[in-house]
């Protein structure tokens, strides 16, 4: 993942701050295990960020999107040449990876939304209505082609944002009790083909 745009040392800060929050929580952790992890001075850090929410608040404003939406957008581009099932599962698979990959970090974010405005902002603005808007015009596009009813888009990407959320809040529950993911590549495979069974247009028997 390429993030050019930011400075070296405060990459290093993000990253390190990902990791050390995915592991202490929010709250459990500190500017200087942040610092530790990056292998700078704590006082680095307090040059570029005034204190830990302001390192969270730079996460969701520029590592997230560069994850969440901006690998989205390749997913869709690579599958413009897909059928319309084989597309959506790329689609879900795509998200399911990639929560896979960061999970405890987004539980995180679930989280402190709730409590925080300004990040709640940040990660609407940034991340989730940019992800809305992509997967509708992919929604969008595919009914034009007739391979969806012509159904309110909004509706099937609600269903779609709606599974994430709950998967990754039903990991956050279920986290010291033994139970099924349902963020495997079988569950997006099978989510998918329910997703298009419901949405398909009449004589589409992909």
């Amino acid at each position: 993942m390429m993030f050019e745009n930011i400075h070296p040392t405060k990459l290093s800060i993000l990253q390190a701050a990902v990791e050390v929050f995915g592991q202490k929580g929010f709250n459990g952790a500190t500017t200087k295990e942040i610092a530790k992890a990056a292998g700078i001075s704590e006082a680095t850090i307090f040059r570029h960020f005034a204190n830990k929410t302001e390192v969270l608040y730079e996460i969701v404003n520029s590592v997230v999107p560069t994850i969440g939406v901006e690998t989205l957008e390749k997913t869709i581009e690579e599958c413009k040449t897909l059928d319309a099932r084989e597309a959506l599962q790329r689609l879900m698979q795509n998200r399911f990876e990639t929560i896979s990959q960061s999970k405890v970090f987004m539980r995180i974010i679930f989280t402190e939304i709730k409590y925080d405005e300004k990040l709640r902002d940040l990660y609407l603005n940034r991340v989730y209505e940019p992800i809305c808007a992509i997967l509708k015009d992919f929604i969008i596009t595919r009914m034009e082609k007739g391979e969806f009813r012509k159904i309110n888009p909004e509706i099937v990407v609600n269903m779609f944002m709606s599974y994430i959320f709950f998967s990754v809040e039903t990991e956050n529950l279920l986290k010291d009790v033994e139970h099924h993911s349902f963020l495997d590549q079988a569950s997006a495979i099978d989510f998918t083909n329910l997703l298009f069974d419901g949405i398909k247009e009449s004589g589409n028997n992909e």
